[in-house]
């Protein structure tokens, strides 16, 4: 679920509790990223915001001089003029970005930081739902997407590591601190791949060879109970801030070959979602990586401005 700001003039009249419906925005610009059931923030062009609605029907895409355009059909939630005016909401330093990420004035694409701003200036009983606890619940309701049925002791699996799988064993005795010490990385790399090819998840397994053979790691129920910890804390240090349903974690058990589950033996999956486009996440401590075929970098230096410097000419 994504907050949109629709930035159509309207009359104070008709920005009031009373005048609540299904309003049709005409000739706003159209974004693939768009769906039913997103948040809608209501704006009187630049002067204030007044409310905000769930879209509710998406107009087939047509072209005006040369861009594409839709319409967008609001039900209207919340309606008061002049909640908040829109040169208070710029002062904030999370809107530094509010001119650029408005499509011709009319429409804006919010970031997660920007909703959950915006989500407080509405009064507590009529404030719009929550994006990070909606993703919650549907992660909640999905679970991890399979990739295997079983994982079984010295069995090879059928998938094999790409830009979005990757496999590690552990070999130190200290399986906590190794796991920790691999996690962030390779989340952030995930998180700045820019083409993810449709994949909801990208995924992270402990216990699986680079040969694709299933060794499992060696944990006790206290130390998965610490790993589920460690790793959620880890992971909420990354820069900005991602929802911590953005990365689901079960532990499979390993079988052997008679198909009973070895004691305290599983692998671990740690998936990552995706990020906000244009986004480029970091660590606690400033690093920056990027996941590739086969490897997963530390941007800094020069390479770091390279990478920068590409994505501002792509956005």
């Amino acid at each position: 679920m994504r907050y949109w700001g629709i930035h159509h003039g309207i009359p104070e009249s008709d920005a009031r509790p009373e005048r609540r419906q299904n309003r049709v925005y005409r000739e706003v610009p159209y974004d693939e990223r768009m769906r039913r059931c997103d948040v809608a923030c209501l704006f009187d062009g630049n002067t204030c915001l007044y409310g905000w609605g769930v879209i509710i029907e998406l107009g087939e895409p047509y072209e005006k001089q040369n861009a594409l355009y839709h319409d967008v059909t609001v039900s209207q939630s919340f309606l008061q003029y002049q909640l908040r005016r829109v040169a208070e909401i710029k002062q904030n330093s999370i809107f530094s970005n509010y001119e650029s990420i408005q499509e011709k004035g009319t429409v804006t694409a919010f970031s997660e930081n920007q909703a959950q701003y915006l989500r407080g200036v509405f009064p507590a009983n009529a404030n719009p739902p929550d994006p990070a606890a909606v993703r919650e619940e549907a992660a909640k309701a999905a679970g991890l997407r399979p990739v295997e049925n079983e994982f079984v002791l010295g069995e090879r699996l059928r998938i094999e590591e790409t830009l979005f799988d990757e496999f590690k064993t552990i070999t130190s005795g200290n399986v906590v601190k190794t796991i920790l010490d691999t996690v962030e990385k390779y989340a952030i790399g995930f998180l700045n791949i820019e083409n993810r090819q449709g994949e909801d998840h990208c995924r992270i397994f402990w216990g699986i060879g680079d040969n694709r053979v299933v060794v499992g790691i060696k944990v006790t129920e206290g130390q998965r109970d610490a790993i589920r910890q460690d790793v959620n804390n880890r992971l909420r240090r990354i820069q900005p801030p991602i929802a911590p349903s953005s990365f689901p974690m079960k532990f499979h058990e390993v079988k052997d070959g008679s198909g009973a589950a070895r004691e305290d033996l599983y692998v671990l999956e740690v998936a990552v979602g995706k990020g906000e486009d244009h986004e480029l996440y970091c660590s606690g401590s400033g690093n920056f990586y990027i996941k590739q075929e086969g490897v997963n970098p530390n941007l800094n230096g020069q390479s770091l401005f390279a990478e920068i410097r590409r994505r501002v000419r792509n956005m």
